[in-house]
């Protein structure tokens, strides 16, 4: 007896298995890509403000708050629905049925509507403006936490070095007291400064952990898929500035927070309007037909409330304190960029008089003065203290070198957010 088994063909076979990786993909696919982890090689200045704008928790919050508010500021102008009214009486009596079909329309004869339109659409503009206000500032302190990393790894790797070289330099000198080449009290300090370089190595180790917690935070990765940051290269040249006046112009013209707290000002006053119109409520007009002892007749009426004990005192005395706020906003953010328009161009102008294409060979020169030192030693030639001041020096030039890069960098940027220019091509 034969038995028979069903064997699928090979089409059918590799259909399935496409079919499978297909639905695979799709799924990794619309998973979002902080939620991917995937690791970065190295991350840059540029990829980390997009990631922190794109997919980080703090992106996402900035667009959530844009749509509460672009909501509440549509709320108001929103017009009451209009109501129907369907009601049948004498059920159940000798009477005849009386049947009632009254239809209720809101009218607005104060245009208290139209005030509350106007506020919404300034709202709106507000909310978007506050939005691309929320996308800078996030930008910016992205930046800051990036150049806080990159100055936390760069103190990392130099703290590393020193202690490799001092503990080298220790056991050197173990070697050399016992040929009798040097006095123990040498070997002491040498081991000293060793021990001292571990507890600095220990402390730049922790402020890199901080740094790059901090920085995975707002880009929305974990610290373990953070990968190295790029380091930064110094820019050939500054270039030279339009005038303060000039760009404080431009910054009040174009910067999302100005625009935002004047669309806040003309929103406000669109509100006061409509509030002080609502001393007078909204009305309703009313229609309908009426049958009643056979007979079917039309209706027409208006529905008026009086303004007696209710006479909109609150919602105006509200609107009169926002519109206040509203206004003592603008002027605040108005000197605020003023300030920050000076105080960058200060900056920038101070870096840019230092001349800082000579700093870019401070840390080269540090290393070779070290280098020299470290040989002079090993031949006698040099003390231990001079080894040692080398050693230090060697460190302060890296870490100099660094941070002027740095402040560079931040100059530039600080020039770029206080005019309103977008960071998010930036640099």
């Amino acid at each position: 007896m034969r038995t028979w088994t069903h064997t699928p063909s090979r089409r059918r076979r590799w259909s399935e298995r496409g079919r499978r990786a297909a639905l695979v993909a799709a799924i990794v696919s619309a998973l979002p890509a902080a939620a991917q982890s995937v690791p970065l090689d190295s991350l840059t200045l540029e990829r980390a403000i997009r990631l922190s704008v794109d997919s980080a928790p703090a992106g996402q919050l900035i667009e959530g708050r844009r749509a509460i508010e672009r909501g509440r500021a549509r709320q108001d102008a929103q017009w009451t629905n209009p109501l129907v009214d369907f009601r049948r009486e004498n059920i159940g009596s000798p009477l005849l049925p009386d049947v009632f079909t009254t239809l209720y329309l809101p009218f607005d004869p104060t245009r208290r509507r139209a005030a509350y339109g106007r506020a919404a659409a300034a709202g709106v503009a507000r909310a978007g403006n506050d939005r691309d206000a929320q996308r800078q500032q996030l930008a910016w302190t992205v930046a800051q936490a990036y150049f806080r990393g990159v100055i936390a790894q760069e103190a990392r790797t130099t703290a590393t070095r020193r202690r490799e070289a001092l503990e080298a330099l220790a056991a050197f000198d173990s070697v050399r007291v016992q040929e009798g080449a040097v006095a123990e009290v040498v070997v002491l300090r040498a081991q000293l400064e060793a021990d001292r370089a571990r507890v600095d190595e220990a402390r730049a180790i922790t402020e890199d952990a901080r740094a790059r917690e901090a920085l995975a935070r707002l880009i929305g990765r974990g610290t373990d898929a953070l990968g190295a940051l790029a380091g930064l290269t110094a820019p050939e040249a500054l270039a030279p500035l339009d005038s303060a006046p000039a760009m404080i112009a431009t910054a009040l013209r174009y910067r999302a927070d100005v625009q935002a707290r004047r669309d806040a000002l003309r929103e406000a006053e669109a509100r006061d309007r409509a509030e002080t119109r609502g001393v007078l409520p909204e009305w309703q007009l009313q229609g309908g037909s009426k049958r009643t002892a056979g007979l079917t007749t039309a209706q027409l009426g208006v529905l008026v409330p009086l303004p007696l004990f209710h006479r909109n005192g609150a919602a105006r005395e509200r609107a009169r304190g926002e519109l206040r706020v509203a206004e003592a906003e603008l002027r605040d953010a108005e000197a605020r960029v003023r300030g920050e328009v000076l105080a960058a161009v200060a900056a920038y102008e101070s870096l840019r008089a230092a001349r800082p294409e000579r700093a870019s060979t401070v840390g080269i020169r540090g290393s070779d003065v070290a280098s020299i030192v470290r040989t002079a030693y090993r031949e006698g030639a040099a003390t231990l203290v001079e080894l040692l001041d080398a050693e230090r020096a060697e460190a302060d030039a890296r870490l100099t070198a660094v941070q002027w890069i740095v402040d560079l960098h931040r100059a530039r940027l600080d020039v770029a957010y206080a005019r309103g220019q977008s960071l998010l091509e930036w640099p």
